[in-house]
């Protein structure tokens, strides 16, 4: 059974794509392909955190923060992957395998050849998809991603210790241990951009890659939401929130900077700027010169740097901004509108309380729904569910005893 696995790059549209495969996945498994389950959707990213070396935030997102937890996160792992792939070789050709992190985690060849020794067991055949961006324009990108899920330095930090060396930044590098591990013959580079897609479309391109002669029009093609680009403004908004309100309490995740961010990429005043510029874009691009005129020659059998040279941008270097009343009110009608709650001293009491009785099988009142209703209500207060049981109860507690 052939495995075709997608692997970025990171900066890729590989979350776009991976949102229209699963989309598709019915349409997809009509021509012979399949799509795991078992490894998460879109983005298989169990699979690869299963098989690398470092703990990352993935499994921090799972409340996962040492070794033995980690082993018994994944003790299902392997019987559910397995029973999936059984199931599916009944009546599928080839299994698509996609995550873009085994670009940034595997970073070891070690960790590779693990992965492909777990896959060996159910594939006798591979694929290996990645599409490649020039790096000043991936660092630039990434960073934008970074500042939406909790950093707080600038672009001028950013990377800063990136050498040629790099397993991120240097293809040669990075698809050079892929090489070793599955062979030349598996490899299918893609370059990234509309006018290197087939039909300047990924996803089209991406059918290209995986299943030549393939109909697309049997695909639907709607619009796909995709990352946007942070700008220079929301970047400042955007640092000064990560500055000050880390992404976990303790081990567990807190929502309530995520929400903060989201909701500031949607204040109209703060779009109004140009896109974040890396003064030292053509620096970067020099840096991988010869490293790309390799990578191309080795992988594309051409002679020379297929990266066009970054050019100059009308964006900013999060320079500061001025803002007058009416935006600054957008700002604090998007921060202060309902949905984002505060608990007092009383509740965290009551709360713990609870949690107590609860795990030591003791009594829950009607007056403990009254509470914690109280509280999903502050945090959402148009749930009509939830204010109407809430009423409900509310009125019941407040009848007389009857004798």
């Amino acid at each position: 059974m052939k495995c075709i696995l997608h692997i970025g790059t990171e900066k890729t549209g590989t979350t776009f794509l991976q949102n229209w495969l699963y989309r598709n996945e019915t349409v997809l498994s009509g021509q012979g392909l399949a799509l795991m389950h078992s490894a998460e959707t879109p983005n298989n990213r169990k699979l690869v955190a299963y098989v690398q070396d470092e703990m990352d935030d993935y499994l921090e997102a799972q409340s996962v923060i040492d070794r033995d937890e980690r082993e018994a996160f994944f003790a299902s792992f392997e019987a559910a992957f397995a029973a999936e792939v059984e199931r599916l070789r009944v009546a599928h050709r080839g299994v698509v395998l996609t995550s873009e992190h085994c670009h940034s985690r595997l970073v070891s060849e070690a960790e590779i050849r693990r992965l492909k020794q777990f896959l060996d067991r159910f594939f006798d055949e591979y694929r290996v998809v990645c599409y490649f961006r020039e790096q000043s324009r991936l660092r630039t990108s990434l960073y934008s991603t970074d500042l939406k899920i909790g950093r707080a330095g600038r672009i001028t930090e950013f990377d800063d210790d990136a050498s040629p060396d790099s397993h991120y930044y240097n293809y040669l590098t990075f698809f050079g241990k892929w090489e070793k591990v599955f062979g030349l013959q598996s490899l299918v580079p893609r370059l990234y951009g509309p006018d290197h897609f087939t039909g300047g479309d990924i996803r089209i391109d991406f059918l290209d890659a995986i299943a030549p002669g393939t109909d697309a029009g049997l695909y639907e093609f709607e619009d796909e939401p995709g990352n946007e680009a942070v700008n220079a403004h929301q970047a400042i908004v955007l640092r000064l929130i990560n500055r000050h309100r880390g992404r976990r309490i303790g081990r567990f995740p807190d929502p309530t900077p995520k929400l903060l961010r989201s909701r500031m990429l949607k204040v109209e005043s703060l779009k109004q700027s140009g896109r974040i510029v890396d003064p030292r874009q053509a620096s970067f691009f020099e840096m991988f010169e010869e490293a790309n005129t390799k990578f191309f020659s080795r992988y594309f059998g051409v002679d020379a740097n297929l990266f066009d040279p970054p050019g100059e941008d009308d964006g900013a270097v999060e320079a500061p901004f001025s803002i007058d009343e009416a935006g600054l009110d957008e700002i604090f009608s998007g921060i202060l509108k309902r949905g984002l709650i505060a608990i007092r001293a009383e509740e965290v009491a009551f709360l713990k309380d609870l949690a107590n009785r609860i795990a030591d099988g003791g009594p829950v009142s009607a007056g403990d729904s009254i509470q914690l209703l109280k509280l999903a209500h502050r945090a959402r207060p148009g749930g009509r569910g939830i204010g109407a049981r809430l009423e409900r109860l509310f009125k019941a507690s407040r009848k007389p005893p009857v004798d």
